[in-house]
C-alpha cells in the first residue's frame, strides 16, 4: 500500500516538474519569435505541414462543391439518390477524407522530427495533385482509368513511404 503511494507521489511530482519545463520552452519559443517579428524576420513553424494543410483544406472544399453541384443540379438533398455522378463524387470526397489525416499527422510529425525538406514539400504535393487526379478519374466509367489509378498509387505510396519513414525515425534509424 505505501508503495502505491510512493509511486502516485513519484508521478505526480514528475509531471510536477514537467509543466514548467514544457511551459519554459513554450515561453521561451514565444519571446524568440516576438523579438524576430519585431526585428521584421518572419518565423514560420512547420511551414510544409502549414502549407500542405492549406492546400488540402482547399482541396476539401473543392471536393464539397463538386458534390454539392450535383445534389443541387438532380436537387438530391441526402445520399445518393441513385444517381450514379453523385455517388462517384461522393466516394471521391470520402476516399480522399479516408487518407488526408494521415497524410498530414505524418507530414507533420516528420517535419518536427527536423528530418523534413525539399523532398516532404515534394511529397506533398504531389499527394495533393495525384488526390485531385483521382476525382477527376472517378467521373469516368472507363474500366482502365489512368487518373483514378495514378490517385489510388500515389496515395497509396505516400501513406506507406511516409509511415515507414517516421517508423524509421521513432527507432532512431534514420
Amino acid at each position: 500500500m505505501q508503495a502505491q503511494g510512493r509511486r502516485r507521489i513519484g508521478s505526480h511530482a514528475a509531471k510536477a516538474r514537467a509543466i514548467p519545463i514544457f511551459a519554459g520552452v513554450a515561453s521561451s519559443a514565444a519571446a524568440r519569435l516576438q523579438t524576430e517579428r519585431r526585428k521584421g524576420i518572419i518565423a514560420v513553424i512547420l511551414p510544409i505541414t502549414l502549407s500542405a494543410a492549406a492546400a488540402a483544406a482547399i482541396l476539401a472544399l473543392w471536393l464539397m462543391i463538386r458534390v454539392g453541384q450535383v445534389r443541387a443540379k438532380e436537387k438530391i438533398p441526402h445520399g445518393d439518390g441513385g444517381h450514379p455522378l453523385l455517388t462517384k463524387r461522393m466516394r471521391a470526397q470520402l476516399n480522399y477524407v479516408e487518407s488526408a489525416p494521415f497524410v498530414l499527422i505524418l507530414i507533420a510529425a516528420i517535419e518536427l522530427s527536423g528530418r523534413g525538406g525539399t523532398w516532404l514539400a515534394i511529397v506533398s504535393g504531389l499527394y495533393l495533385l495525384a488526390r485531385i487526379a483521382h476525382a477527376f478519374g472517378m467521373d469516368n466509367d472507363v474500366a482502365t482509368n489512368p487518373l483514378r489509378g495514378f490517385g489510388i498509387g500515389v496515395t497509396m505510396l505516400t501513406l506507406l513511404g511516409l509511415a515507414v519513414y517516421a517508423a524509421l525515425i521513432a527507432a532512431g534509424l534514420a
